[in-house]
């Protein structure tokens, strides 16, 4: 304690304001200690800092494989086309003079009767 104080002392004196406030900020600021250890898959503690990065890669690894079959065929079912009724409620709900959406298709409520034919 007494060779940092000494530091402290001599960064004053030559005006080394950033190591002064450094040394300070060390002395004052409350300990923390470092949790340097981590469990095996095993459930053995590990200490050693190479072994603790090995550990790391490997549930790194592990977390992210591809788990799922390879030869496994998803099967995807089709959701059903929508009523013409709740198509026809979702045309009522819109208001007139919307712009147009990403898909570029102008909004015309007035142009479109329930059965999908234009007016003229």
């Amino acid at each position: 304690m007494e060779g940092i104080c000494e530091k402290l002392e001599e960064s004053n004196k030559k005006g080394n304001m950033k190591q002064v406030f450094q040394t300070v900020k060390t002395l004052t600021k409350t300990f923390r200690p470092q949790l340097v250890c981590v469990k095996s898959k095993e459930g053995e503690k590990i200490k050693d800092k190479g072994m603790i990065g090995e550990r790391w890669r490997e549930y790194c690894e592990d977390l992210y494989a591809d788990n799922e079959e390879v030869g496994k065929e998803k099967t995807y079912t089709r959701e059903p086309a929508p009523l013409r009724s709740e198509v026809a409620r979702a045309i009522k709900e819109m208001a007139n003079g919307k712009s147009a959406g990403p898909d570029e298709v102008a909004y015309r409520r007035n142009c479109l009767n329930m059965q999908g034919k234009r007016h003229g």
